[in-house]
């Protein structure tokens, strides 16, 4: 774009700004797309209810509308969010039900107390949108829909037609032994590669792979080859574990002179994936999508701290944090420097700056809402990323 400018009137200071604006880099129109729902304020605790909030002031609880104005003024001792339709509240110890279409009265009245040893009203049998509520020694099922609550005796036994899944024994166990193959005679021993098998939310190490093989020579030292017997990692004493379907970590200089790190492989072809090497790491699950949190001793000043890999095994976030999140969404992840809380994304670019007390993020989901406290009052805000 040309702009001449002596046609333009130079006189006006909203002229100069806009030239300004056209001559100075682009980076000024990239932003952090912080979208904030609920800006840190007067609340000591908040909880999101679809469009509407559920806050904690002066140690008392209500409701917000979108405008965040009071639905409820704060009077309740505790309330937490059942579902989209409802949010239980206790007065004077008990606990009731508001139903998203009626706020001027109770759906169901404080006169129950909860479980023994739970603080909040329990799960009916693990169905949807159904709790457990006591009164005078028996228990009531508090069922929520749409259009309301009911409430009826609850049973001891499981409800008619729901199935209890009992944990999966009848998995099938892999050979103990490869196949022979010509180039087994080399090794002294050739052990199968496991994927992990995931049943019940449990891990096992049962599904052997085909591609590539653990082998071991005479002096008891292990390596990697593939199917065709090449060496993709050389034999050598170190100790190393499948962390992602194809990601392996190779613990270097065990038994050696030097520090004991870990080094990351690409399994199926044997190509180291960082060039740096890590004294700890951990994964937040078995997948071929989340990363590898690695840190070395704490010493940010040093370039010690945590950072964060690809599941593939690449440094995405150097270690030069006092923390990360343990699970955070895809794009980004909060992020602990000089003793504030900030949220990074995985170019290890600040999208929220470093001054928070605490950041916790309500779910895995890239919309999902985080939760930020900074002198001891709540706010809440989404990630959309940069634009």
């Amino acid at each position: 774009m040309f702009v001449k400018l002596n046609t333009l009137p130079m006189s006006k200071p909203s002229t100069l700004v806009f030239i300004l604006l056209l001559i100075m880099p682009w980076r000024l129109f990239t932003q952090n797309a912080i979208q904030w729902l609920l800006p840190v304020g007067s609340y000591e605790s908040v909880q999101h209810w679809g469009d509407l909030f559920l806050v904690q002031q002066n140690g008392r609880w209500g409701v917000l509308d979108a405008h965040q104005k009071f639905l409820i003024k704060p009077k309740f001792e505790n309330a937490y969010v059942l579902d989209e339709w409802a949010f239980s509240a206790q007065e004077k110890g008990l606990w009731g039900v508001f139903h998203r279409n009626n706020f001027r009265k109770w759906a169901v009245r404080p006169q129950y107390y909860p479980e023994e040893g739970s603080s909040v009203l329990t799960s009916n049998w693990g169905l949807p949108h159904s709790w457990l509520g006591y009164r005078n020694g028996y228990a009531f099922a508090i069922t929520v829909s749409e259009k309301g609550v009911v409430l009826q005796p609850a049973t001891n036994e499981p409800p008619a037609g729901m199935e209890v899944l009992e944990p999966e024994d009848n998995v099938p166990s892999p050979p103990k032994v490869p196949s022979p193959q010509p180039w087994h005679s080399q090794w002294k021993s050739v052990d199968f590669m496991f994927e992990p098998y995931v049943a019940d939310d449990e891990i096992t190490w049962k599904i052997p792979r085909r591609d590539v093989f653990k082998v071991t020579d005479d002096e008891g030292k292990t390596g990697i080859v593939d199917s065709a017997g090449r060496i993709l990692i050389p034999t050598r004493s170190a100790y190393f574990q499948v962390v992602q379907f194809n990601t392996l970590a190779l613990l270097e200089n065990r038994g050696q002179p030097g520090p004991e790190e870990y080094a990351f492989y690409r399994l199926s072809d044997g190509k180291r994936m960082s060039p740096k090497t890590y004294q700890h790491y951990t994964t937040m699950s078995v997948s071929s999508k989340e990363p590898i949190l690695v840190w070395n001793n704490l010493d940010p000043a040093a370039g010690k701290g945590y950072g964060l890999l690809s599941p593939a095994g690449e440094e995405w976030i150097p270690c030069v944090y006092e923390s990360l999140a343990a699970y955070a969404p895809p794009d980004f992840v909060p992020a602990k420097k000089g003793g504030k809380w900030g949220i990074i994304d995985m170019k290890n670019e600040v999208l929220l700056p470093f001054e928070y007390d605490q950041i916790s993020v309500a779910s895995m989901d890239p919309a999902a809402d985080v939760y930020v406290t900074k002198n001891r009052k709540m706010g809440v805000l989404r990630v959309k990323g940069r634009k």
